[in-house]
């Protein structure tokens, strides 16, 4: 199904244009070389999205599955009790993700209008307390703070995206995005090994506590990176 779904994808991009006209190949040409030092520290900063985005997925699923247990005993009435923990928490993270998608809309629509660099620090940062909420929070009210954590931290990669464009150095452009990616999946793939770590030595509730310390860490990289390029013609 996965297979057939990139296909499918693969087709669509066959109706997209392939060339670029000659007065976006100017305004390319136009444009600022970026700068290295900001660029770096913007990588450094993804990396640490990373590892949040993949600490909080891979223990989202057992989190809820341990923690919603209102939600599924109340499940349970409704469905004459066909259904499982497991089927109630996926169900449940599904619906935080689609949540995620609209979150995702929002901040292509927020950086469009507002500062890039103020958005993506406003977006990480509103996450922070829901990290920390969540660690004490059962049922709905977990469900309710895991829509805002997600909403806003996945709503941020518009932001990320743009401001990879901008910053990156011209000749550089040919591996941004696929060192962005490096970093935030492959790097922040050790979130998975941190979150087990935590969860065997201080249990698994203060495990989205140390992803709220990671995104403090990530926004202060943010402040820097707006104190850089505060006053040039990348002030983003």
């Amino acid at each position: 199904v996965l297979g057939g779904l990139n296909l499918t994808g693969l087709g669509l991009m066959t109706y997209f244009p392939r060339s670029e006209s000659v007065g976006k190949r100017v305004a390319a040409a136009s444009e600022d070389n970026g700068r290295l030092g900001p660029f770096l520290i913007l990588l450094v900063a993804m990396m640490l999205g990373g590892i949040v985005y993949r600490g909080a997925t891979v223990i989202v699923p057992a989190y809820f599955e341990m923690k919603n247990q209102a939600i599924f005993q109340w499940l349970s009435t409704v469905l004459s009790g066909n259904v499982s923990r497991n089927l109630t928490a996926t169900t449940v993270v599904s619906a935080i993700y689609l949540v995620g998608m609209i979150g995702q809309y929002t901040g292509g629509r927020v950086a469009d209008r507002f500062k890039l660099t103020r958005c993506y620090l406003i977006f990480h940062l509103l996450t922070i307390p829901a990290a920390f909420l969540m660690a004490v929070a059962a049922d709905v009210p977990l469900v309710l703070l895991a829509m805002v954590f997600f909403f806003f931290l996945l709503g941020m990669q518009p932001a990320e995206n743009t401001l990879v464009a901008r910053l990156t150095p011209k000749r550089f452009h040919h591996s941004a995005y696929g060192t962005k990616f490096i970093l935030t999946f492959g790097v922040g793939s050790l979130a998975v090994m941190m979150v087990g770590t935590i969860e065997k030595s201080f249990g698994i509730e203060t495990i989205f506590p140390a992803l709220g310390c990671v995104s403090i860490a990530l926004v202060g990289l943010i402040l820097l990176l707006m104190k850089k390029t505060r006053g040039s013609m990348l002030d983003a």
